[in-house]
């Protein structure tokens, strides 16, 4: 601690005279008033002092005993201790006071205050209590070099009165007749009301100003608040003059409130970051018909809540922002809404979603959607496969069996794993065959011979090698390495390896071997009409050879 006193407010002792019979000589203790600083501040609260008087202001020989004032109390760097060094100290001779502090019941060393103080006469009132050369009838032979004929004359605000031996000096107005009343070193008044500035104070302590003028002012030379009064447009004021921020606390706590010096204003806070920082909860009530809103940390994350007869929280735990609703009461549950990761991913009923939009539970659209494309045209659903992917559509079952699989490329495919039905339109499906659409035409040879060498087999699949495929029933169909040895256009092999048979091109080569057949039966139908032709030739030339008869 950096203690210092700052000035001495002066010393008084028990009695300044006394009679020349030492039977009637005050005592040697004396009243010792100062102000301690710590730092560049008042000091306030309880230290231990310690008193010792010196013949020089530097080194010197200590006169008397060493005094210890323990828990002395300093009230805004005011002190009052009562001192009593004993007889002999005071001989006429320059004294000299040193004083040491020291927090109290600290057990550290005093700290010693510089320079030493000079004691000023008025203690040395004790020595004429033992002096010799007071005369018979005379208030003192020698005071500060007056002698003889002394008049004491009372000062502003002291009074000096006389009753048989005894002479009482006060202060005017602190006791007696005055309206001040004193308890150690404070002064009070009980009686009414006390105004500054005003001659008819309304209450205990009334403080008039004009408009637009500042008040009341506590400072201790560097921090000054103060109260100001601007009319009856601004209304009242509480303010710091200085450049320091103005606090409000409670219950002799810490602050609860603070402005700062650029107009932040702090709840819970000293150093507000932003017009308005709270550093806690708070509640806002608005009158909706929601409820009241809270900002303060619903279920443990950061958020806000609004309740009334339902609850709808917005809640971030640091990686997932939460919009939830629910009954009122405690949180409501993180599925109960959406959630936004801090990677962009949404969830619907989930709150570790894995994709961009993840929904747990039913769905539904009153719209067209749109995955993937840039925009609608006249299509209600559109389904774009991503760049690298090639399969925009998987449906599966509930086991996680695939059943339809859309696959992209050139061409691309159409993957049903059971059976397929249309409602109309006969047996076929569509496919573009304009020639306008087409080019490099050319025939397709397998024909009659390749069909020829088709086997086509009754069969069952093998359960669990593939989706969809099951023992349960029995199969007719070919065999695609066959057919891929006759007709190898009909087979395709997917990226499993597994052979797929495309019944296309068996179909063209099925039309090609009935033309050919056709052909076969028109060269026979020739013959046949020739052989006819023949016969009938031979058949009339054997009747004209027999006369007729056949």
């Amino acid at each position: 601690m950096n203690y210092k006193i700052l000035a001495f407010i002066g010393t008084a002792v028990c009695g300044l005279f006394t009679t020349v019979n030492p039977a009637f000589a005050q005592g040697t203790a004396f009243t010792y008033q100062g102000r301690l600083n710590d730092g560049a501040n008042s000091a306030t609260g309880i230290y231990d002092l310690r008193f010792a008087i010196y013949d020089a202001a530097g080194a010197g020989a200590q006169q008397g005993n060493t005094l210890t004032n323990s828990a002395a109390a300093v009230s805004n760097g005011l002190f009052t201790v009562t001192l009593d060094f004993g007889a002999g100290v005071f001989t006429g001779l320059a004294r000299w006071l040193e004083i040491g502090v020291r927090t109290n019941g600290s057990v550290s060393a005093y700290t010693t205050l510089g320079p030493r103080q000079p004691l000023t006469p008025t203690p040395y009132a004790i020595f004429s209590a033992t002096s010799s050369n007071v005369v018979n009838g005379s208030v003192v032979k020698s005071l500060n070099t007056l002698k003889d004929d002394v008049t004491l004359a009372a000062g502003s605000n002291v009074t000096i009165t006389p009753a048989g031996n005894t002479l009482t000096i006060a202060s005017a107005g602190a006791g007696g007749s005055g309206i001040w009343s004193v308890n150690g070193n404070k002064a009070y008044y009980n009686a009414g009301n006390v105004g500054v500035g005003t001659n008819n104070p309304a209450n205990k302590l009334t403080l008039f100003t004009p408009g637009s003028s500042y008040g009341f002012e506590h400072t201790d030379g560097n921090i000054r608040l103060a109260t100001f009064l601007g009319g009856s447009a601004s209304g009242g004021w509480l303010c710091t003059l200085s450049n320091h921020r103005l606090n409000f606390f409670v219950n002799d706590g810490s602050a609860s409130m603070t402005l700062h010096t650029n107009g932040y204003f702090g709840l819970g806070t000293t150093s507000p970051r932003v017009r308005l920082d709270v550093n806690g909860a708070a509640i806002f009530t608005t009158g909706g018909s929601g409820g009241e809103i809270s900002l303060a940390a619903p279920n443990g994350e950061t958020g806000m809540s609004i309740a009334g007869t339902a609850r709808a929280d917005v809640r971030f735990d640091g990686l997932t922002l939460k919009l939830v609703a629910g009954p009122a009461g405690g949180p409501p549950s993180s599925a109960n809404g959406v959630a936004i990761t801090t990677g962009g991913l949404v969830g619907i009923g989930t709150t570790t979603p894995g994709a961009k939009l993840d929904v747990w539970g039913d769905a539904r659209v009153l719209g067209r959607l749109n995955v993937n494309n840039s925009g609608f045209g006249n299509v209600t659903m559109v389904l774009q496969a991503g760049s690298g992917d090639n399969v925009p559509i998987s449906v599966k079952d509930s086991a996680g069996n695939e059943v339809f699989v859309l696959i992209t490329g050139s061409p691309p495919a159409l993957n049903m794993y059971g059976n397929a039905y249309k409602n109309s339109g006969g047996t076929s499906w569509g496919t573009f065959s304009d020639r306008r659409l087409k080019q490099d035409v050319r025939a397709y040879e397998p024909g009659l011979n390749e069909v020829l060498q088709l086997r086509a087999v009754r069969f069952r699949y093998r359960d669990g090698l593939k989706p969809g495929l099951t023992s349960a029933q029995e199969e007719v169909g070919f065999i695609a390495q066959e057919v891929r040895e006759v007709i190898p256009d009909a087979v395709t092999e997917g990226a499993d390896g597994y052979l797929m048979l495309k019944a296309d091109p068996i179909h063209w080569a099925a039309i090609n071997a009935i033309q050919e057949l056709n052909q076969k039966m028109e060269r026979q139908r020739a013959e046949n009409a020739e052989l006819k032709a023949r016969l009938a030739k031979l058949e009339q030339l054997l009747t004209s050879k027999n006369g007729g008869a056949k």
